[in-house]
């Protein structure tokens, strides 16, 4: 068993480009969902204001540890992404060859019912603020409302 750490998302996808990912997603060895989307994502409080959120998963704010779980445009509207207590332990089989990318770099091959187990680390990581920082409207304000570069809020 390899043990690979991200900080952001992890996103599995299916080997072949344009085509489907079968999975099947268990949450503590509970199965939550079996479907195909274009892939899923999994990912950090820390990840879901990134690539998750683009892909229409929730704002998570800072303060709470969760972990989220977007699936990538779902085959049937019933998949929706999760919002989960970083403490769960969640398991992704894959029904045919996949690719897991951690924070942008491919590092791992799955083989058809291949698992992915993930779990959020012990390990704490602190960021370096630089003056005094954004306030949390800001940074919603800037993530979920779709406004040109050029636009300023009253904060900056």
């Amino acid at each position: 068993m390899s043990i690979y750490r991200f900080l952001n998302e992890i996103l599995i996808i299916n080997k072949d480009a344009y085509k489907l990912l079968k999975f099947e997603l268990y949450v503590d060895e509970e199965l939550m969902y079996r479907g195909r989307a274009d892939g899923v994502i999994v990912a950090t409080t820390t990840g879901s204001s990134a690539y998750a959120l683009s892909a229409g998963g929730p704002f998570v704010d800072p303060s709470i540890e969760a972990s989220v779980v977007v699936p990538l445009a779902p085959f049937s509207s019933l998949l929706k992404p999760l919002v989960l207590s970083s403490k769960r332990n969640i398991r992704i089989k894959v029904l045919h060859d996949s690719v897991a990318v951690l924070d942008g770099y491919i590092v791992r091959n799955l083989p058809f019912e291949g698992e992915v187990s993930i779990k959020m680390g012990e390990d704490k990581i602190s960021f370096i603020k630089f003056g005094k920082g954004r306030p949390l409207s800001w940074k919603l304000s800037n993530r979920l409302l779709d406004r040109p570069w050029s636009f300023k809020l009253d904060t900056e």
